[in-house]
């Protein structure tokens, strides 16, 4: 009979294992494989290869975060610094844990079901995040999209959206490539965001999509639908274009409830936070700083009331970049006082650089020195074969060859 119990106890502690790795895989972090079905190793992108996360016998413990359990809610909490709620609604989701109407054997199948579908590929043992775009459809010629206005509720952002295509990256004359080279926003052997798509609304726009922070994964992709999306007017040389607004007089123009969502560039996971206010500023701060950026698309005021965002942000290093008037000295202020409020041990840098208006024309007048291809090539290659992901290793390899 003891035998038979502990053969029970075993494929119990067996099964919670296999949960807490599908966990691991469904949040993206990345995997070292490990012999023996109930040993795994999990890091995260920025630690370089390092263990991170342990599953064993059905508990796992973060070796850097020095947190462990035997729960999935809680090792969604500890890989995504979410609350509770947020974790629950997400493992309810993803079939982790049963709905309250669904019984326990569909939990098990639909999670696996969830894990087969998920976006990512196995290359020498590692998972990381596929390269395959959002839509696999031609992108058209900015005469051939759609001129339709919209109105301004988040259906009509989904709609912009969905219309917009990626921005190919072998188009180095693209609209979007010659505005950022024109302004020394994104270096050019940089990858473009997945959250920036083009439209060819009214002679073109620059499309950055406003999703909820739980909608951006943890190599920096948005998925499902955005609450909003922000237009940035330019022409076929990259310069500003009047062509948004009801009297075709603005360059920029949002659609949708801009304050229910962030524009997020790089990996979540990051210890380091830079917050900024535009689209510009964003690729600005990505392109010479480490760590992720999150653009407010307007005031920093909008950050101070989103619960979710400030307890993702307050354990963080924050490093706030705002513009150099008195609205964005009031919001910088503000922000990092909420931030002190809620984290005191928090690490909070404000950024004071009177001789320019904003992130974005300290880039413009920052030029990039030059990089010689080879070299990045070869740094890159390295650290996407360390298992940095492909969203992040250009990056990585141009600042530390800059």
């Amino acid at each position: 009979m003891a035998t038979n119990g502990q053969r029970k106890t075993n494929k119990k502690m067996t099964n919670e294992t296999q949960i807490l790795i599908d966990v691991c895989r469904l949040c993206g972090v990345i995997e070292n494989k490990r012999p023996g079905e109930a040993d795994a190793v999990f890091y995260y992108p920025d630690s370089k290869g390092k263990q991170n996360i342990h599953i064993n016998n059905g508990e796992w413990y973060d070796h850097r975060k020095h947190d462990g359990g035997q729960s999935p809610v809680g090792l969604v909490m500890n890989i995504r610094e979410w609350d509770k709620q947020m974790a629950v609604d997400w493992c309810r989701r993803e079939g982790i844990i049963p709905d309250r109407k669904e019984s326990n054997g569909r939990m098990r199948s639909t999670a696996r079901r969830n894990l087969n579908r998920s976006k990512r590929r196995n290359v020498r043992g590692v998972s990381k995040p596929t390269t395959k775009p959002v839509h696999t459809k031609p992108v058209p010629p900015v005469e051939q999209a759609t001129n339709t206005k919209p109105s301004t509720t988040q259906t009509a952002a989904v709609k912009w959206w969905s219309e917009a295509m990626p921005i190919p990256e072998g188009n180095a004359e693209h609209p979007f490539r010659a505005w950022a080279r024109n302004r020394n926003l994104l270096h050019p052997y940089c990858k473009i965001p997945a959250g920036i798509r083009w439209h060819g609304y009214r002679g073109g726009v620059i499309a950055a999509g406003v999703f909820p922070l739980h909608q951006w994964d943890t190599a920096g992709i948005p998925t499902g639908e955005p609450v909003a999306i922000h237009f940035v007017a330019i022409d076929q040389e990259g310069n500003k274009a009047y062509t948004l607004g009801p009297d075709r007089t603005d360059d920029k123009r949002s659609y949708g409830p801009l304050n229910r969502g962030v524009f997020l560039i790089g990996s979540p996971l990051s210890e380091r936070v830079n917050i900024v206010e535009g689209i510009a500023d964003a690729l600005a701060v990505y392109s010479r700083v480490p760590g992720v950026v999150v653009a407010s698309i307007g005031s920093l005021k909008t950050l101070r009331s989103r619960a979710d965002v400030l307890g993702w942000i307050c354990k963080k290093e924050v490093w706030i970049y705002a513009d150099q008037d008195n609205a964005g000295d009031k919001g910088t202020t503000a922000l990092a006082e909420v931030v002190k409020t809620k984290n005191p041990d928090a690490d909070v840098f404000t950024i004071d650089a009177e001789a320019f208006e904003d992130p974005g024309q300290w880039a413009e007048q920052t030029p990039f020195p030059d990089i010689d291809r080879y070299n990045f090539d070869e740094k890159s290659g390295m650290l996407y074969d360390s298992g940095v992901p492909w969203t992040e290793a250009d990056r990585q390899a141009i600042q530390l060859l800059l």
